[in-house]
């Protein structure tokens, strides 16, 4: 009787199994294809960041500048840290806002000098990328972001639940 059991949960958990995957196979019979205006299409070129939002090569290519500077300013700023300095950085035993905070009471001002310096350049090029935006990318941008923060409420939300059941 056990037995009769187990085999009709594993066939009935099968069917579910198979009928979800057929169900997520079908495609809508009805034309559901977006329609896009002209000037959208010239205006907007087919590249595409990571998150799907269109972007023109221009801006691709000052996100890629960004990133770049961005880079190249960590490499500098980090060249410039003395071996105190990175004892810091690479200590185990502090947390990492404790490290933040050992680790800037030791900037020299030339150091500092090279943080501001960093932020004002990204901050210069992150203008300009946000000025070249247009409305559509804008809402295009913003709901990805918004999906983005609920999928991290989600995953945060799931882990509390691990940790209560523990």
């Amino acid at each position: 009787m056990k037995s009769l059991k187990s085999i009709s949960v594993f066939v009935f958990c099968l069917f579910l199994g198979l009928s979800n995957a057929k169900a997520q196979d079908t495609t809508p019979t009805t034309d559901t294809a977006p329609t896009t205006d002209v000037a959208t299409t010239t205006e907007v070129t087919a590249d595409t960041d990571s998150h799907g939002a269109v972007l023109t090569a221009d801006q691709v290519a000052l996100l890629k500048a960004q990133k770049d500077l961005i880079a190249a300013n960590r490499e500098a700023f980090k060249a410039s840290l003395t071996e105190a300095q990175l004892a810091i950085l690479e200590s185990t035993d502090l947390s990492k806002k404790d490290i933040f905070a050992a680790l800037a009471a030791t900037f020299t001002a030339e150091q500092r000098a090279i943080i501001t310096a960093n932020k004002e350049s990204v901050r210069a090029l992150r203008d300009e990328f946000r000025s070249t935006l247009t409305s559509e990318q804008r809402q295009q941008l913003g709901s990805l972001n918004n999906a983005k923060t609920r999928d991290v409420e989600a995953i945060v939300e799931l882990k509390g639940r691990a940790h209560k059941r523990n």
